[in-house]
């Protein structure tokens, strides 16, 4: 009898020590809900907020990034080019067959690697400047400049479709190219861009101001 009476104190005393912690962390919770900012009505306007925020700006930023992705892209491939027209011996020896800059094996080679040379510079040259329009293009993008909007769907959407292009005679080819779906990857990444810039949040973002409104900025 005496086991069971000191088993029934044991019991009461946890449940007793449970209750007691139960009433604490309702306490805190209760001092943490009035901190401004910190409480649960607040996190939930923070969600409801952020979730505003990416619905009304989702696809303009994905937009940015995936353009911005680009450019370091095309940057890259204009600096390798540059490289390899003042060092002509950086070029894979396939290059000047691949782009068929010399066809002919009666060549020499110093023939040879100077026109390999000319076409890595010609392809610098347009590589460089379509890193340079795409970087004006992104800034304008950042500032929701309308003309950026309409100048990105034009350039980005030519730069899909000639990659495309360009890609499909080379997975056409026997044996294909080996950058060709490199090629389908970029051409769908701008495809993508002018896709997102078609969409109607990104349209609201980048919509004109009001003839009399830019007018009495005047």
């Amino acid at each position: 009898m005496r086991f069971v009476c000191c088993h029934g104190e044991a019991a009461s005393c946890r449940e007793h020590s449970t209750q007691t912690l139960i009433g604490w962390i309702r306490v805190i919770r209760s001092l943490v809900d009035s901190i401004p900012g910190v409480g649960h009505s607040s996190s939930r306007r923070y969600n409801r907020g952020m979730e505003t925020w990416i619905r009304a700006h989702g696809t303009t930023v994905g937009a940015i990034l995936i353009a911005l992705a680009l450019t370091i892209g095309f940057g890259f491939l204009a600096l390798d080019s540059w490289l390899g027209a003042f060092y002509p011996e950086r070029l894979d020896p396939s290059f000047a067959r691949l782009t068929g800059a010399i066809s002919r094996t009666d060549v020499s080679n110093s023939v040879r690697g100077g026109a390999a040379s000319n076409t890595s510079g010609i392809i610098g040259l347009v590589m460089s400047a379509v890193v340079l329009l795409s970087a004006i293009i992104i800034v304008g993008l950042v500032f929701l400049r309308a003309w950026a909007r309409e100048a990105a769907i034009v350039v980005y959407g030519i730069l899909g479709l000639v990659a495309l292009a360009a890609s499909l005679g080379g997975l056409a080819a026997d044996p294909p190219a080996p950058s060709a779906w490199t090629g389908v990857l970029v051409g769908l990444a701008n495809l993508s861009v002018v896709g997102l810039l078609l969409a109607p949040a990104s349209a609201r973002s980048y919509s004109r101001r009001p003839l009399n409104r830019s007018l009495g900025a005047v």
